[in-house]
């Protein structure tokens, strides 16, 4: 792996981060909401850390919508699998509502992937579960890629598995 002096990681608790206060103009939080046992103090700690007007954008799994065997009976299942802690999935409005709750003002939201692209998804999740496939495999993408790529056409709004929202720090209010 080639290394870049621009970089550099850190593991930390992402639930108390080692860093000042307002130090961060963006953050992105792909895939780990759902993952973590607290997501309120989490999504504060984001807060304390990015600048004001910064931006935070987060993807997280919501219901899937067209094989509703995976939201019921093989939920529990996937998240026992993956060492889900926390929600594993969240609703629209109460994604909203924690980021509200915790001084972010929404910018946009989107479903990714789209219909198409969710179907293709969660046909192939039913499947690797309910037969003990694995997950990934190089040959899965060979064939679902190509098709995926008609997923591009559908609509910022036309709903999907996942939802991703760019939310913005809000302005504390100053007294003068």
């Amino acid at each position: 792996m080639k290394k870049s002096p621009q970089i550099s990681f850190l593991k930390a608790d992402i639930q108390n981060f080692p860093f000042s206060d307002c130090v961060f103009d963006k953050i992105l939080l792909s895939s780990v909401l759902q993952m973590v046992e607290n997501d309120g103090l989490l999504i504060k700690e984001c807060n304390r850390v990015i600048k004001e007007n910064g931006i935070m954008v987060l993807s997280v799994p919501s219901d899937y919508i067209f094989v509703k065997a995976l939201n019921n009976e093989f939920r529990t299942g996937l998240m026992e699998k993956y060492g889900v802690k926390g929600k594993g999935f969240y609703k629209y409005n109460d994604l909203i509502e924690l980021l509200q709750d915790r001084g972010f003002e929404i910018l946009e939201t989107e479903y990714a992937p789209k219909k198409f692209g969710s179907f293709i998804h969660e046909i192939w999740l039913y499947f690797c579960y309910r037969f003990g496939l694995p997950l990934s495999h190089p040959i899965y993408f060979v064939f679902f890629y190509p098709i995926a790529i008609l997923d591009r056409l559908g609509s910022k709004k036309q709903k999907g598995y996942s939802i991703i929202i760019k939310a913005r720090k809000k302005l504390a209010i100053k007294n003068f």
